[in-house]
C-alpha cells in the first residue's frame, strides 16, 4: 500500500509531504520496477544526491507488467 502524510520536521513550522510504502503481505521480497522508478523520479525532482537516485534506478526489482 502507498499513502502520503503531512509532517512537520522537528524544530520547524514547515510541512513536508512524505510518501511511504507499507508491505501488507510478503510480495516476493522485491519492490516493483514501477514503484522504484516513481521513487527515483521523485527523489531526482527533490534534489536528492545523484548516487542515491542511481541506486534506486539500479536496485533489483520485479516486473509487474506484460511478460512478468
Amino acid at each position: 500500500s502507498e499513502f502520503a502524510v503531512d509532517i512537520a520536521p522537528a524544530g520547524t513550522d514547515d510541512t513536508v509531504l512524505a510518501w511511504l510504502y507499507v508491505m501488507d503481505a510478503f510480495e516476493g521480497g522485491l519492490p516493483s520496477a514501477r514503484y522504484l522508478g516513481l521513487l527515483a523520479d521523485a527523489a531526482e525532482c527533490a534534489g536528492a544526491p545523484e548516487k542515491y537516485v542511481h541506486e534506486l534506478r539500479t536496485r533489483p526489482s520485479r516486473n509487474v507488467g506484460p511478460g512478468a
